[in-house]
């Protein structure tokens, strides 16, 4: 006789539904209240509607992919989002919102930030990430709100050529880290970069544009500061293959690495590497399963074209040719147009990462534009402008950076089976926004009777 199924059908199951699973799972494992209510700060005197209930609204608004404030407004009256903020009072309209988040302390957010990825990891969530016995991150500059018409004391200028004209266009401009490699792709910070009127209220000198590299630098020391040893090496494009950066991934008493694509073939390491390879043979050739590539590597160490790096440098270079593995790679044409050629640069020793394992981590690197900002872009409205305001801003990519945690977590370490599933990271997101109208009892929201 068959025994009683372990985990029945969730259609079957009472208080089963998608939006319900993840308050409880947000509540009870990763008590994300409780950290907004100590957290979450605003300089409003005797606001009647709390500061991290606005904030809170923002992350359910996004997690139901509204496209606009205005959008999300209809949502406020409904009896499901008032039993979700059971004893909170909710604003009657989105402008409360707005105007909370233009006097919310930045940094309570960025603890709030840290807080939640510090109960993750209490629950195990960065094991998941591990790749060759290590954890890689990748950064990359990211300018999601720019617009011709509006403008903010935060706002970076530039001047476009246009049929009408020169034109004035005024943007905001963001460094992001990423865990990169193994679900879930964590969003692990943000840095805005300044304008100049804010660089020099820092420093009077300051002059020149902050850049992706000036921006990049407090980000990866606040993670190490809260995150001391868990990440060993940071994945960028051909722009961090500089000599200072190199020294900066390593200045520091929790170091790490660096792993950067070289592209310029008149500057060193690369130039160096050009003659020493044209009179090598491979050091590699083996086949990628996950990706159905056949690789030719070639792999060196000991470059020290760079005069401001303080330690020799190893480079690689790889050839992929697509193809079946029963493909004799002899026969491949590896100079014809199939064969693409990539080039890096670390300081990564033989002895502690082997080279198809330094490619690989490379080539992770799009997990942050594919996986994190390509499906952000795509799904979450994220080049929307919610508000543009200097400190609004940046409170809405907080949201959206606290949101996509939030699902990702959700996803992978609460949803059993959902890797090996049919089930796809959008139907989740509609089954959550649908099944929150089911949410007919404060038992199934944030705050639910003690009946201790």
């Amino acid at each position: 006789m068959a025994g009683k199924r372990r985990y029945p059908h969730r259609e079957r199951m009472e208080g089963s539904g998608r939006m319900r699973q993840f308050i409880a799972y947000a509540r009870k494992k990763l008590k994300l209240i409780e950290l907004a209510k100590r957290s979450v700060e605003d300089s409003r005197r005797s606001p009647r509607i709390e500061g991290f209930v606005c904030f809170m609204l923002a992350v359910i608004m996004l997690l139901r992919r509204c496209r606009s404030f205005n959008g999300f407004e209809k949502q406020l009256k409904a009896k499901s989002l008032k039993n979700i903020f059971r004893g909170y009072r909710l604003p009657k309209c989105t402008q409360t919102m707005k105007n909370a988040f233009k006097k919310t302390d930045l940094q309570s957010l960025e603890e709030l930030h840290q807080a939640i990825l510090k109960e993750a990891a209490g629950n195990k969530a960065f094991d998941m990430v591990k790749m060759h016995g290590m954890r890689f991150f990748g950064f990359d500059g990211v300018e999601p709100v720019s617009s011709r018409k509006r403008s903010c004391g935060g706002c970076q200028t530039r001047t476009l050529q246009t049929n009408q004209g020169e034109v004035t266009e005024y943007y905001h401009r963001y460094v992001f880290l990423q865990s990169i490699g193994p679900v879930p792709h964590l969003l692990l910070g943000f840095q805005h970069q300044d304008n100049l009127e804010h660089r020099k209220a820092k420093d009077s000198e300051a002059v020149k544009a902050e850049g992706e590299l000036t921006a990049v630098k407090p980000l990866v020391d606040r993670l190490r500061s809260f995150f001391p040893r868990l990440y060993s090496v940071g994945v960028g494009d051909s722009l961090y293959a500089n000599g200072p950066m190199f020294e900066f991934m390593r200045d520091d008493d929790f170091p790490m690495e660096l792993v950067a694509v070289l592209k310029k073939e008149t500057d060193e390491p690369m130039a160096d590497a050009l003659r020493v390879f044209e009179s090598m043979d491979p050091t590699e050739t083996y086949y990628d399963e996950a990706r159905g590539e056949h690789v030719r590597m070639w792999d060196s160490e000991g470059f020290e074209g760079l005069s401001t790096c303080p330690y020799p440098l190893r480079v690689i270079k790889a050839l992929v040719h697509e193809g079946p593995p029963k493909l004799d790679p002899d026969h491949v044409d590896w100079t014809g147009k199939s064969v693409h050629t990539w080039w890096l640069a670390t300081g990564i020793t033989k002895e502690r990462l082997a080279g198809p394992q330094v490619f690989d981590g490379l080539r992770h690197r799009w997990d942050e534009e594919n996986c994190a900002f390509n499906e952000l872009t795509q799904y979450w409205n994220f080049k929307h402008t919610y508000l543009h305001h200097e400190v609004g801003t940046q409170v809405m990519m907080y949201a959206f950076m606290i949101a996509y945690n939030l699902f990702q977590l959700f996803l992978h370490r609460c949803l059993r089976g959902f890797r090996h599933s049919r089930e796809t990271a959008i139907s989740v997101a509609e089954d959550m926004r649908d099944d929150q109208a089911n949410i007919r009892s404060p038992e199934d929201g944030f705050f639910p009777f003690d009946t201790s």
